[in-house]
């Protein structure tokens, strides 16, 4: 199921968030991991969270995702050079 949505992404999300925001993986429950490599992206990400549950429905069937977590990666907010 992970291979299909990570095959699948740029449909589900689009191509300009796709290219920001990438799924990592699924943990118990249905709970599909986001990363977003910028803390606006992953807020991007979260006004779109309806949308992108109901794609994740068609694209895997009702059900299978159940839930998003989306976190950063976004090193610059981290005191990271």
């Amino acid at each position: 199921m992970a291979a299909r949505i990570v095959a699948r992404w740029p449909d589900v999300v689009g191509e300009a968030v796709a290219a920001h925001c990438h799924p990592t993986r699924i943990e118990e429950g249905g709970i599909l991991v986001v990363s977003a490599d910028s803390t606006a992206w992953a807020t991007q990400l979260a006004y779109l969270q309806g949308m992108l549950m109901d794609r994740l429905a068609v694209v895997c069937g009702p059900g299978v995702v159940r839930g998003v977590r989306i976190r950063t990666d976004d090193v610059k907010g981290r005191g990271r050079p």
